[in-house]
């Protein structure tokens, strides 16, 4: 069974792990990955070891975490865990700068494998006319007056052309017809969105691990860094992401790309625009620019290790018990 988490990490909350206590810095000494000595070394970065790995399994090859390691009631609460990176927790901004309230992202090479995300920015067979070129080309031009959706489906065909015949994009068209009157935002929106996607080389600096199965890793990053993840989604800049077909290199994981989304309406589609857009014009505002970080982990545990489901008594809950539970997803 494989459980994945995602935790908001309030700046606030961040800061407060990041500057310890002197009597925390003493009594973590030389207890592992959350030291101080390791959180103050500026350049350590698991990045630079493959993705997920960590503790090994045991002789008979399975994860390390055990179903006692995961938080639950009473041990579950809003006191986040020092935010150190080691080679089970991948850190995408540089922990220093953060300490001084800055939002830096960590540097160092990009990699094309298995292993890690493939960036729209980066190829093994990287040339001036690389597919990355042709995005900026289409967004930049995205980025200079009022968009339509005419020219967001030109601008994604133009890098996409193997799609351009079964990519369609009614959803588009419907929401803009039905919501944008409204609202009236996409028009101004659309520009903010495609100059946020052309920010990826200055917000990702660094290797994006896969979350694989049977793997126990966590990645922290800033919440500018992944809606401008998001934006690249959106206008379907990630490559070797088009194909969900069993076999094919990405089969087995979530779509990135929001290609399928545009095709086919209804109105659960256009509910799902409506929150998009309504995120992106709320990210793109100088005004309210988003200045947390959040933490994805995913835990994975050996089947000897969970719980008899059918012999457990039930907890009935009639209202939140925790903060966490609200305030994390």
């Amino acid at each position: 069974m494989h459980l994945i988490m995602a935790h908001k990490n309030d700046s606030s909350q961040v800061k407060e792990c990041l500057n310890h206590t002197q009597d925390d810095k003493s009594s973590e000494a030389g207890s592992g990955p959350s030291s101080s000595k390791e959180q103050s070394s500026p350049r350590h970065n698991p990045c630079t070891e493959p993705a997920g790995s960590g503790p090994p399994p045991d002789a008979e090859g399975k994860p390390a975490t055990t179903i006692g390691e995961l938080k639950k009631e009473p041990e579950c609460h809003m006191q986040l865990d020092h935010l150190c990176p080691c080679p089970r927790h991948t850190v995408l901004i540089d922990t220093d700068q953060f300490r001084k309230g800055k939002l830096v992202p960590y540097t160092g090479p990009h990699v094309w494998d298995s292993n890690h995300v493939k960036l729209p920015l980066i190829n093994v067979k990287s040339t001036t006319d690389s597919r990355w070129s042709d995005a900026q080309k289409a967004l930049k031009k995205l980025t200079t007056g009022c968009a339509s959706v005419g020219d967001v489906e030109e601008a994604i065909h133009s890098y996409n052309q193997k799609h351009s015949r079964e990519w369609h994009f009614d959803a588009l068209y419907s929401y803009v017809k039905d919501v944008q009157k409204k609202e009236n935002n996409f028009s101004t929106v659309i520009p903010r969105m495609a100059q946020l996607a052309l920010e990826l080389p200055a917000h990702i600096k660094h290797p994006i691990p896969l979350l694989r199965q049977n793997r126990n890793h966590s990645i922290t990053l800033s919440q500018v860094q992944i809606s401008c993840l998001l934006a690249n989604a959106f206008f379907c800049t990630f490559p070797h992401r088009n194909s969900t077909r069993p076999g094919s290199e990405y089969g087995s994981f979530p779509t990135i790309n929001f290609s399928s989304l545009f095709g086919d309406a209804c109105r659960r589609k256009t509910q799902k625009l409506r929150a998009l857009f309504h995120y992106f014009n709320t990210v793109t505002d100088k005004d309210q620019k988003p200045d947390g970080l959040v933490t994805f982990e995913r835990i994975c545990i050996p089947p000897s290790e969970l719980p008899h489901w059918s012999r457990q008594v039930p907890f009935l809950s009639f209202g939140c018990q925790s903060r966490r539970c609200c305030a994390d997803f």
